[in-house]
This record gives C-alpha cells, structure tokens and sequence, in this order.
C-alpha cells in the first residue's frame, strides 16, 4: 500500500508538473528578411524572453521546407508595410496559439500589422492532433501489460527455453500491434495519414521496446518490476512525451527526458509520419532500437544467470521481491 501511495503522489505530481501551465521553452522559429531588419526581430524575441528560438532564414520558400521537415514551426516574414506569419497547424494547436499571441503582442508594440497562413493541417477526424498521443499511449500500455501476463501467467522461472518462447511471443505480439493499430488510426479511421508500413514499423518497435524492458524488469526485481515499469512508462514517460501540449510547451525535466523514452520517442515519430513527409524518424528508431536491445539482452543475461544459480544452488532460481540474491 505504501508503494501504490508512492507511485500515486508520482503519478499526479509528474502529470500535473509537466503538463501545467504550458509555456513555450525554445519552440523554433524561422525569421525571413533583410538581414538587418532579421537582428531586430530576432533581437526583439531573444529580450522578450525564451519562449521562442529565432532562426534566421535566407528565404521564404527555405522557411516553409524547414516547417515541413519539422525543423521550426512557424516562420515570420518581413514586410515593408505588413508582416507575414505562416504557422503550422500540426502537431498541435496549442503551438500555433503560442506562436500568434507572441506575434500579436510583438506587432502591437511596433504599431505594424501581419497576416497569418496555415500549412501543414491536422485531419479533419483529429482537429486537436491527439490520435497520435493516443495510439502511442496504446502500443505502450500494450507493451508493458503483455509482459506483465505473461509473467503473472507462467512466472519467470529460470529457463533459457522458455525465455526464448516468451521473447518470440512478445515479437510476434508486437508486429501485430503496430499493423492493427496503424490501420485502425489511418484506413479505418482517417485519423493519422502518412505511410501506414512506417507507422506499423514504429508501432511494432514501441511495443517491443516496451514489453521486453517490462520483461526485463520483471525478471530482475521480481513483482516490483511491474509497478517499476509503471513509473518508467506512464509516471514519467506519458507526460514527457508531449501529448496535449508539444515537448516545446512543457515544463522542467519533463521536456528534456522526453526523447528518450519510448513514448517520447515514438510520439516523435508517429507525428513526422503522419503530417511532416517521414522527415527526422532516424533519433527515434535509434532510441527504440536501444531500448529494444537492451531488454532483450538483459532478459537473456537475467535468465542465464538464474539458470546457472539455479544450478549451483537448487531452489534459489525465483528473485526476491527485491530482486536481491539468495
């Protein structure tokens, strides 16, 4: 009980920390114009604070790529007489809101007037870009409670034969996650376009990633493995990975361990398959290949270990709670 309080106080405490009062930190932007009136504006942002990163851009064509390859988020161009702000609608509104109300009190301050358009658009089934958070949050939870099953139904005996049939079963499990799911958000429900085989692919990798750390786990620390993948995957990976409100727009730590969580990791990635062209899936592949090898190893090394204990000292194969030696 005193555990279950622990995780609790994390879970609000994480989740109101990282998603309360967003506030742009960094959100990157692309300045067009001549190179002079470029300082001003860009000198003018960096005094207004830190909300903003200001890139300067050699053209307005170049800044529009840069938003479609998710590089900045916005661009605002200089004019003679009016400005031009081009912002896109995707990943989030909120980012879009952020970047106008800055823009909105900048202008204000120099009497000058500016225009707004709207590329990169959410789905029209998704106008608030949530499907992506969501579907990650399943292929996660997926992940973490297969594994638990599977330990709570056959145990984590030390049997290099079984912890092979158990690694395959998770393999296999998560293939079929990312293409169920991946069809489900796109032809089923035309919530997330983009290549549905590179949305699969990542499905298949954050449930494997996932299920094999849980496994891993588990394994190691016994039944508090469960409720310490709990706290990796939904205590501190849900909130960091930028859901309602993109990683730019969270707080404290929970905007810098994002990308390295596969929640994080795969919400980057299901995004930039979904309305950015499969543009930067390179970072969160690798990160889920990291987790994934790791799980996988620390399963077998776990297990031979065990096994070799088990060997040596009949009746010490299952770890303690703790997972502390005999």
């Amino acid at each position: 009980m005193v555990g279950v309080l622990v995780i609790e106080l994390g879970f609000v405490f994480s989740y109101v920390g990282g998603l309360g009062h967003p506030y742009p930190h960094g959100l990157p932007i692309a300045i067009v114009g001549p190179a002079s009136e470029q300082k001003l504006v860009i000198d003018k942002i960096h005094a207004a604070g830190g909300q903003f990163d200001p890139i300067p851009s050699p053209s307005v064509a170049a800044a529009v790529a840069a938003i479609h390859d998710h590089k900045v988020d916005a661009a605002f161009v200089i004019g003679a007489d009016n400005d031009h702000v081009i912002v896109a609608q995707a990943p989030s509104p909120a980012v879009s809101t952020a970047v106008l109300a800055t823009v909105r009190q900048l202008e204000a301050q120099v009497h000058r007037t500016f225009t707004v358009t709207t590329i990169v658009p959410l789905t029209r089934n998704d106008p608030e870009g949530l499907a992506p958070f969501y579907v990650v949050i399943g292929w996660v939870v997926g992940g973490y409670l297969v594994a638990s099953l599977l330990a709570l139904a056959r145990g984590t005996e030390p049997s290099l034969r079984w912890v092979l049939v158990r690694l395959g079963a998770l393999a296999a499990f998560s293939v079929l996650s990312g293409i169920l799911g991946s069809v489900l958000v796109g032809p089923a429900m035309h919530l997330i376009p983009g290549d549905i085989w590179a949305l699969a692919l990542i499905g298949t990798l954050v449930v494997f990633a996932t299920s094999t750390v849980t496994t891993a786990f588990q394994i190691v620390f016994g039944e508090l493995g469960i409720a310490l993948a709990i706290v990796v995957f939904v205590v501190a990976g849900n909130p960091s990975a930028g859901g309602p409100y993109p990683r730019e727009l969270l707080n404290g730590v929970w905007r810098a361990i994002g990308p390295y969580l596969p929640n994080g990791a795969g919400l980057d990635a299901v995004r930039n398959i979904g309305y950015f062209g499969s543009a930067d899936l390179a970072s969160s592949i690798w990160v889920l290949l990291v987790y994934s090898a790791v799980g996988v190893g620390a399963v077998l090394a776990g297990t031979w270990w065990r096994v070799e204990r088990e060997r040596r000292h009949p009746g010490s194969g299952e770890p303690t709670p703790l997972g502390a030696t005999a």
